[in-house]
């Protein structure tokens, strides 16, 4: 093994080390090594085996290879990278199958009742937009925790509902005056916004007096 590749192996070990937060002595713990061992390794004073370069590799979810290169840190972050772009693209269809699902299962009532009893419950369709309001709902504070876009949702989860009511309804009478209820809730939806920290206005109200 020439000198620059004991070079690359005793740089790498250090930047991935500190790129993953461990100290010498968390990252020995992993591999069952001391952390003078892991400190000899980064000075150069001694190479790790073959058995611990591929326990290293492990730990940082890289190849054997790339440890006795340059910049295996750097392809780390890449790879880390690319592999979020790949977890945010399966979670972003994944929201797109529930909703299309929801949809389709108010599809089927649709085509059923209007088979079998001739009734045509279009309203569902309406309906449907509350539980795909709430699937994007808990989708964002899963993945992005933003607060305008929890506003956006909730609003739309409660306009929905109170709308699909009242065209449900309207077969009864015209009972419009229930959007007047929206406004409250509408205003307990931005305020809630606007005041949350963490826990949500209740949170707020019922915290101890003597805490900031």
């Amino acid at each position: 093994m020439n000198d620059n590749i004991e070079h690359n192996i005793a740089v790498n070990i250090k930047e991935l080390r500190t790129n993953a937060s461990l100290t010498q002595s968390e990252l020995g713990d992993k591999i069952s090594y001391s952390d003078k061992t892991v400190s000899k390794w980064e000075n150069g004073s001694s190479v790790p085996d073959i058995n611990a370069l591929c326990a290293l590799a492990e730990v940082f979810g890289i190849t054997l290879d790339d440890i006795v290169k340059e910049n295996a840190a750097m392809k780390q972050q890449t790879l880390s990278v690319d592999e979020q772009k790949s977890e945010k693209a399966n979670d972003i269809a994944m929201l797109c199958l529930s909703v299309v699902s929801v949809y389709m299962v108010a599809t089927f009532a649709y085509v059923g009742l209007l088979m079998i009893k001739d009734y045509n419950i279009w309203q569902i369709f309406v309906w449907a937009i509350a539980p795909s309001a709430l699937i994007v709902y808990r989708f964002n504070k899963l993945n992005f925790n933003a607060k305008w876009a929890s506003t956006v949702t909730l609003s739309v989860f409660m306009w929905s509902l109170i709308t699909a009511l009242y065209l449900q309804l309207l077969y009864i009478d015209n009972f419009w005056p229930m959007f007047f209820i929206g406004t409250p809730l509408q205003a307990m939806i931005v305020i809630s916004t606007l005041f949350r920290k963490r826990k949500g206005l209740f949170s707020y109200f019922l915290r101890p007096s003597g805490k900031n």
